[in-house]
């Protein structure tokens, strides 16, 4: 059976394990700060303190399936598609251009960084029922407050899934 819950902490911990200067996909490396949240949520909703940037967050964007074979041993083809999304932040206290060019060039570091894990480990290191992961594209924008904006990449990770 299929726990999306249990399977979206692992998309999730992948993340945070590579959050440390021993990974060789350590997704700070080179930026000004330590990637200081991961989590679940969409950018839109979830409330990120401006301490807690750079940031990423993964949800379940949608779900597909197909029965592959039926009867007692009936096996279902799942395609699962996650939205990884990187966030940097240009706010208060950052003024100048050079503030915004340089979260941008944060922004794509941690993007690449991101990719980078998912297509060294296209069976998610393992994961029970796990055929395939891949990231299959990147959509960049940015999310507006009052006084600040955070740029936001959305990194779509597809898992292709053979379950009972």
């Amino acid at each position: 059976m299929l726990d999306l819950s249990s399977l979206t902490s692992i998309v999730v911990n992948m993340i945070e394990k590579n959050n440390t200067t021993t990974s060789s996909y350590d997704l700070s490396s080179g930026l000004a700060k330590r990637v200081q949240k991961i989590g679940i949520g969409e950018a839109e909703i979830v409330p990120i303190l401006t301490t807690q940037y750079p940031a990423v967050l993964v949800y379940l964007e949608s779900q597909e399936e197909d029965w592959v074979s039926l009867g007692p041993t009936a096996r279902r083809e799942i395609d699962l598609n996650y939205v990884i999304t990187p966030i940097t932040y240009y706010g208060m206290g950052q003024v100048g251009e050079s503030a915004g060019e340089l979260s941008y060039q944060e922004l794509y570091k941690l993007t690449g960084r991101i990719e980078g894990i998912f297509r060294n480990h296209p069976d998610m290191s393992t994961t029970a029922g796990v055929m395939e992961c891949r990231c299959s594209s990147v959509q960049y924008g940015k999310i507006k407050g009052e006084n600040y904006y955070c740029q936001t990449a959305k990194i779509k990770l597809n898992i292709k899934m053979l379950t009972d």
